[in-house]
């Protein structure tokens, strides 16, 4: 991903979105459309920080699950028969099915 002058990372293209809020502006339209932008989002925050997956409500009970997709990963997030919780992925490891649904 190239990051020259008409590149959508130049920094340039995002001064006017760092001015004070009285003169700030959003970002360009274009990022929300982005595929790089969506990649480089993916590998610099969502593969490399804690994200929030569900709530500790959601799964009260031992044996309660939520099962959801992180950026295309397969995840469920369960409560064990201890009481803990835990975030698994949510497919075979060495077939690739799907482990479970819901």
């Amino acid at each position: 991903m190239p990051v020259g002058d008409n590149s959508i990372f130049s920094p340039d293209r995002y001064v006017a979105t760092r001015a004070p809020i009285e003169q700030a502006e959003p970002l360009p339209s274009d990022v929300y459309f982005s595929q790089d932008w969506y990649d480089r989002e993916v590998e610099t925050i969502f593969r490399k920080r804690w994200l929030v997956a569900t709530r500790e409500e959601e799964i009260p009970d031992p044996g309660d699950y939520v099962r959801l997709d992180i950026v295309g990963e397969p995840l469920v997030i369960l409560r064990d028969e201890e009481g803990h919780v835990r975030a698994l992925s949510a497919s075979c490891r060495h077939r690739g099915s799907e482990l479970m649904s819901g």
